[in-house]
C-alpha cells in the first residue's frame, strides 16, 4: 500500500498513539504495568517514541524540510523543558 499525503496521516496517528500511551503512563505515574495487564508502559512509551521520530524523519525527507533546522529547533526546546524542570 502506497503511502498517501507525503506521510503526513501516518505523522498524525503516531502523535495519537504516542499521546494514548503518555496519557495512560501520566494516571498510571508510580507504577511501569499498563492497567490492561498487556505489558510494560515504560516499553510501549519507548516504542511509540521511536514510531513518531520514524514518521518525523519520513515526513521531513518527502517535503524536503531542513533536518538542521527541525534539529536546532528540538535543541532550544529540550533547554526549555530542562529549564521549566528546574523552576
Amino acid at each position: 500500500m502506497a503511502m498517501t499525503a507525503k506521510g503526513l496521516n501516518k505523522l498524525m496517528e503516531e502523535c495519537g498513539e504516542l499521546i494514548q500511551v503518555a496519557a495512560k503512563k501520566a494516571s498510571y505515574i508510580n507504577q511501569n504495568n499498563h492497567p490492561d495487564g498487556a505489558g510494560s508502559l515504560d516499553l510501549r512509551m519507548e516504542d511509540e517514541m521511536g514510531d513518531v521520530l520514524a514518521a518525523i524523519q519520513f515526513v521531513s525527507a518527502k517535503l524536503n524540510l531542513s533536518d538542521h533546522d527541525i534539529q536546532a529547533r528540538a535543541t532550544m526546546k529540550f533547554r526549555t523543558f530542562q529549564n521549566w524542570d528546574k523552576e
